[in-house]
């Protein structure tokens, strides 16, 4: 080398040279040597030449010497690739122009050489080996043998035979253990040393199988679906060779947005020589992360377990990606007590029926489950709310039916507690679908660390009472219904109106049967009286009195005061008719 040669200080020319240090195999030696005569100027040499002899051949005097420490000859010789090898260094003194001389020892293979064949196989059964040589000169000292590696499923080369005859019989070799094979010639010639020219090898074997996806046959595929509805899937596998395949299995890998792995082994009949089969998945695309942009991953006959030999495997795969819209849709909540809604603040029954119903429009994801519906309720005197748990006596779920979705996807919460504290009580429920939407629109709102979509305050008096009963309207024309308020748990057995006239003649009495439900709560009688007597006859115009008798389990019924009984005397109530 001529340190203040053009090619080593132009930067093009250093890549070239750099490239070729690239070039050379390792296990290669490699010298480098610098022109004597020459004087030395290696700070002109350019950074990508000095970098690949420091970093690729280990050479790290030459950063010494672009950096100007010395201007010296200097010889170099290594091992590429072999950091063990004792590398040869050795500088000489200034001026740049002396003499620097050095000499090593080391061996090499120039009198004998191998060559390998590319990897042969896979085979179902091993034939026969042919070869034929000829030298480069006569007489000839070569010596030749080609040797046999069986190459396992382990990928582990075996040597199975060495041999210097032409043909060769290799049926021996278990296919099933050693699918491949390798062939190796070894040449000798330590007095002319020239190599064997090989003019062939061949290999007989029965080959196996190769199936290969072929879209361009049969490929159905919708790369836009709704969440929560099938992956249909659906592409053509052939095989193009002779030899049957037993029953196949395919690999299916579905990734969602966050590469989050879903796998399906789906196995399917076998594949005759040169037959077409369609490889089918139907699959739900279930699960919130598959919003948006999702791949799936196609293998049939996967390297594994399920694999069978065959010739490539790389056309044996294939991906496609498809996005999947979101369900935007708020799902429908409703609360009832006792199989009425309340208002804010009403007194309910202290063993209250309440019943939470949750439905979604959504026909694929169905609301099955517990974590979609969470309730809560606050007690008198309680700063904290009470979550409920799901134990089927209590408190119980009822899942949407998977069968019925395209008609009623409906989740449904039956609750039954039992009160023994008077006062007011708050229910709160938190609500989401399958899609992650609540019911509730508005902004998120919380009690304590609560998120709700539902709140409903009700008061509960255990002890069971009545209220004095209106008529409304009061006066009438028509008709008038009875209102009144129940308190505990239990209705009464036992109701009756009486309706007397100025005089204290009883002229309508009023049966239980007759007025209609009756539950723990406000009640407004179903039954509107026509101003009749038992009689069905119209009564006059004027003023009437009436009375309510309840019961018990036969016993009376307690009378809760109200701000109302100021109009009642000695529980006596008064109404006017006016036509």
């Amino acid at each position: 080398m001529n340190a203040n040669h053009p090619v080593f200080t132009n930067k093009t020319w250093a890549q070239v040279i750099s490239d070729f240090i690239d070039s050379i195999p390792n296990g290669f030696y490699v010298l480098v040597y610098t022109i004597n005569w020459q004087p030395q100027n290696y700070t002109l040499w350019d950074t990508v030449l000095v970098n690949a002899l420091v970093n690729k051949l280990g050479a790290t005097t030459f950063q010494q010497l672009k950096n100007g420490a010395i201007s010296a000859p200097y010889i170099y010789f290594t091992q590429k690739g072999n950091f063990n090898y004792p590398a040869l260094s050795r500088l000489g003194n200034p001026p740049s122009t002396s003499i620097v001389t050095a000499s090593t020892d080391f061996v090499g293979t120039w009198f004998q050489g191998a060559m390998t064949s590319t990897v042969i196989g896979p085979a179902q059964e091993w034939g026969s080996f042919h070869w034929q040589k000829r030298s480069k000169e006569n007489p000839t000292y070569d010596e030749d043998t080609v040797a046999i590696y069986g190459i396992n499923k382990a990928n582990q080369k075996v040597l199975l035979l060495r041999t210097a005859a032409p043909d060769n019989n290799i049926q021996f070799i278990d296919a099933s253990v050693y699918p491949f094979i390798q062939l190796e010639l070894v040449t000798k010639d330590v007095i002319d040393r020239t190599p064997t020219q090989l003019k062939y090898w061949r290999v007989l074997y029965k080959e196996v199988p190769e199936a290969a996806l072929n879209p361009s046959a049969h490929f159905v595929f919708t790369d836009s679906i709704l969440l929560g509805s099938n992956l249909n899937l659906e592409i053509a596998v052939e095989n193009v060779t002779e030899y049957p395949m037993d029953s196949l299995t395919t690999k299916y890998i579905i990734r969602d947005a966050l590469l989050n792995p879903v796998t399906y082994f789906v196995k399917q009949d076998s594949l005759r020589g040169f037959q077409t089969m369609i490889l089918r998945l139907n699959t739900p695309a279930a699960g919130n992360n598959f919003q948006g942009i999702n791949r799936i991953y196609i293998e049939t006959n996967p390297l594994g377990i399920y694999h069978q030999p065959e010739q490539y495997h790389f056309n044996n795969i294939a991906e496609v990606s498809f996005t999947t819209s979101g369900d935007n849709l708020n799902p429908l909540l409703d609360v009832t007590f006792d199989g009425r809604h309340i208002v804010n603040g009403e007194i309910v029954s202290a063993k209250p029926h309440i019943v939470i119903t949750l439905k979604d429009e959504n026909k694929f994801l169905a609301l099955d489950d517990t974590s979609l519906i969470k309730v809560y309720i606050k007690y008198p005197n309680e700063s904290t709310p009470r979550r409920f748990a799901y134990d089927n006596q209590v408190m119980s779920f009822y899942p949407a039916n998977p069968a019925n979705l395209a008609k009623n996807n409906t989740a449904r919460v039956e609750l039954k507690p039992v009160f023994t504290t008077d006062g007011r009580y708050t229910l709160y429920v938190s609500d989401r679908d399958r899609s992650g939407n609540q019911s509730s629109s508005s902004p998120q709102r919380y009690e304590g660390n609560i998120l709700y979509d539902y709140k409903t305050d009700f008061e509960v008096i255990t002890r069971t009472t009545i209220t004095n009963v209106l008529n409304y309207p009061n006066p009438f024309t028509t008709s008038t219904r009875f209102v009144f308020t129940l308190t505990g748990s239990e209705v009464p057995d036992y109701f009756k109106i009486q309706i007397m006239n100025i005089k204290g003649t009883v002229v309508k009495e009023i049966q239980r049967h007759e007025l209609g439900p009756i539950r723990i709560g406000n009640n407004i009688t179903e039954y509107a009286w026509d101003g009749r007597d038992q009689y069905g006859d119209l009564l006059a115009n004027g003023v009437y009195f009436y009375r309510v008798v309840t019961k018990l389990n036969n016993e009376p019924i307690e009378h809760r005061s109200e701000s109302f009984d100021k109009y009642f005397k000695k529980g006596f109530g008064k109404m006017v008719i006016i036509r």
